[in-house]
Order: structure tokens, then sequence, then C-alpha cells
């Protein structure tokens, strides 16, 4: 039988919000983070707030923190890894209207109170549906239109490693490379990012799918975009389940699972599995 009863905590309380996530460490404290409220027409405003909840007084304290400040984030995914190291990744950023991937991996030291971003950005925008995209580095094509066209991203073919563009006046999506693309700018990328209304007519092309078009690959690999990270890393989502692996298990201690999360916007739903082992830089 589990008994519920609820808790009177005190402090500097943190805004009544949704999902957010709650992440103990060593039964000290627990660390909040993230969250939204929702405004008016069904929009929300995510924040990035960190709060601490003292687990043996119930007092809340509102952190102050230094270093890069992660990007603001609903339905993301946490874990303490141990050694003061807590492990936030994925979710949506309902201001921008985009999930949020590898590049939005960010860790927090819960000792020095300093967040740490993960990533090396080596400029440029990540490719993700409703990018406006530019048509480069095409050889001899049987259309001359296309060197230099401009259109809109629209699905992503893991398989052959192409995306397929909705050219501005065609109705029928080109698949192209990815080397064969790039992004305008980031305004336009933010601008577009998350518009799914204009995929509309892209996702009518092809009745037969029950779902809207995936957005991304199902992995991205990390090894060159990382400097913490190796190996294939969970594309773009929110909702992961995590769970802390065994350290009598052959695991080093802060190793976990991930499991699925989605792109609800979009219908897109994933069922995949990933092991995260903590490895010292020599095992690498």
């Amino acid at each position: 039988v589990v008994q519920t009863q609820e808790i009177c905590t005190s402090g500097d309380r943190p805004r009544p919000k949704f999902a957010a996530t709650l992440t103990n460490c060593d039964d000290r404290f627990a660390l909040l983070f993230g969250g939204a409220q929702w405004k008016r027409g069904g929009r929300f405003e995510a924040d990035s707030e960190t709060c601490m909840l003292d687990l043996d007084t119930f007092t809340w304290t509102r952190l102050e923190l230094t270093g890069p400040r992660p990007t603001p984030r609903v339905q993301h995914s946490a874990i303490n890894l141990g050694g003061n190291m807590i492990l936030f990744m994925g979710g949506y950023d309902g201001t921008q209207r985009r999930y949020l991937g590898l590049e939005d991996v960010c860790v927090l030291n819960v000792r020095s109170l300093r967040w740490m971003m993960l990533h090396t950005r080596r400029g440029g925008v990540m490719l993700r549906s409703g990018l406006r995209v530019r048509l480069v580095h095409l050889q001899a094509s049987a259309d001359p239109d296309l060197p230099g066209a401009v259109g809109t991203l629209v699905e992503f073919h893991a398989s052959s490693s192409r995306w397929k563009v909705r050219l501005d006046g065609r109705s029928v999506p080109l698949n192209i490379k990815v080397q064969n693309l790039e992004v305008l700018d980031e305004a336009a990328a933010t601008e577009d990012g998350g518009n799914v209304d204009d995929l509309e007519e892209d996702i009518d092309i092809e009745p037969d799918k029950h779902a809207p078009p995936m957005l991304s690959s199902v992995f991205e690999d990390a090894s060159d975009k990382n400097i913490w990270i190796r190996g294939d890393f969970p594309c773009a989502r929110a909702g992961m389940a995590l769970a802390v692996a065994n350290p009598s298990r052959n695991h080093a201690r802060g190793s976990f699972y991930v499991f699925g999360g989605a792109q609800y916007v979009h219908q897109v739903w994933f069922a995949d599995m990933y092991e995260c082992m903590l490895k010292v830089p020599a095992e690498l």
C-alpha cells in the first residue's frame, strides 16, 4: 500500500507549473528545473528556473546559478549522475516551437551551482522540419532551376540521409542529400522551425502514412559535435523515460538507460532504447 499526503513547504516557493523535473540528490535535497504555465490562446511560457527543496525541512530555495543558462523547456528528462552532477536532456521549447536535442544537453554542478553546456557548436543550425534552406553544391541536374532554389524541410529519411524539401511553387517535395542543404539564417530557422501548419500540404501528399512525417533521424552521431558525449544520441524529442543502471552489473555509477519520447506536436512517437555509460576519457 502506498500512502500519500500533502507536504507543507516553506521558503521561496516556485510558481505553479507543469512538465518540470524534480531530481533527488542523494536524499539530501531535490532539484526542480524547467516547466511552464499555459497562456491564453493555447500557448505556454517555459522557464529555466532552478529551485532546491531541502528534504529534511521541506524548504524551497531559488538558486542563483553561474555558467551558460540553458534553454527554457518542458517535458524534458533529468537524472542524477552522481558526484554532484545532474544531466538534463530533451524537452520542448514552446517559445521557439522546437524540440531539444544534442546541442541543448546540459549538466548542473549542484556543488558549485554552475551550468555546463556539453556541446561544441561549430556554427549553423541543426536541421529540422520547417527550416528554410537553399539547395547548394548540386552536380549537373536535369532541372536547371534547382541550384540555388529556396525551400522548406519536410521529412528526413535516415536510410539514405536525404531530406524531403518542398520548393516554393512546387507541390511535390524533392529528396535531397544533407550536404546539399544550407540553412538560410538563424532567424529564419527560429521563425519557421515549428510551424506544422505550413506542412499540411506535404502531409496530404502521402495519405497512406498514419502520422505526419518524421522530423529528423532517430539518432545522430555525437562524436564530432560534443566534447562530453560519444556515440549514437537520441534525436530531438520530449518525454524520454530514464532509468538508472545498477552499478553492480558492470556499470559505472551514473550510467543509465533511455527509452522512447515523442515529437508529439507532429504525432511522431519513438520506441528506441539507448544505454548511456559513464567512462573516463582513456576508455573512449
